[in-house]
């Protein structure tokens, strides 16, 4: 995702704002397994189930409308991309509860409120 305001120039980088599980827990390795991910670092894995980009500096891989998966180096996490439409609408906590609802909804699978963060940063590029 990229966020731009104001002027846009031919940067390398672009940066992100998700709402992410904390860490690699059991609940998003169900949730991998539900996508037909067996092993989370199977890069070969993720480009067979149609997401290509997640092994290339550290995703994001687009999962459906809403849900992303990030590879941040340390853990693989289950992500929201927000928007500043999405950020004038919803407090951080409405946030979460809608990232927790849908993978709840969509994969059966609950994730407790407690167990996502907010991250941010710049994704660099070839």
């Amino acid at each position: 995702m990229k966020m731009r305001n104001g002027f846009v120039s031919n940067s390398s980088s672009s940066s992100f704002l998700v709402i992410e599980t904390k860490e690699m827990t059991k609940q998003v390795r169900q949730v991998l397994e539900k996508i037909g991910i067996k092993k989370p670092w199977d890069w070969e894995a993720f480009d067979a189930a149609g997401f290509p980009d997640i092994g290339a500096y550290g995703g994001p891989a687009v999962i459906d409308d809403t849900l992303c998966v990030y590879d941040d180096f340390e853990d693989i996490t289950l992500a929201m991309d927000l928007d500043e439409k999405i950020l004038n609408q919803m407090t951080l906590s409405q946030c979460k509860a809608t990232l927790s609802n849908h993978i709840e909804s969509k994969y059966g699978i609950h994730i407790p409120l407690n167990n996502f963060k907010l991250n941010y940063g710049k994704r660099y590029s070839e």
